[in-house]
């Protein structure tokens, strides 16, 4: 990933923490229940959706740019959890444990 190959050029450079390690988990957390990894885009509307879920009001902008996040991000997720329902899929390809483990 880019912030290790980034800490291992130079260990001195600094770290992030709260963005990086976001960026991090969405990756790791993608990677473990679809197989795959998020683009850029995909890393904000994540971003985007969790912030609508803590907006207060429905009628907000901020609101309607997670809802719209949400919209694109539960087509990308449900084709590729969809990609791994095959049984002849082999069993160690990411993201297939949960595939296996969930019923949609």
């Amino acid at each position: 990933n880019e912030l290790a190959e980034r800490v291992e050029r130079d260990p001195s450079q600094p770290i992030y923490i709260a963005k990086e390690l976001k960026s991090v988990c969405l990756q790791m957390f993608s990677k473990i229940f679809s197989g795959q990894g998020l683009t850029a885009e995909q890393e904000q509307q994540f971003v985007e959706y969790n912030s609508a879920l803590l907006s207060l009001s429905t009628g907000s902008n901020q609101y309607k740019t997670g809802e719209a996040a949400l919209d694109s991000l539960r087509v990308e997720m449900l084709q590729r959890f969809r990609a791994l329902d095959g049984p002849d899929i082999d069993p160690s390809t990411p993201g297939k444990w949960y595939h296996d483990q969930t019923e949609l």
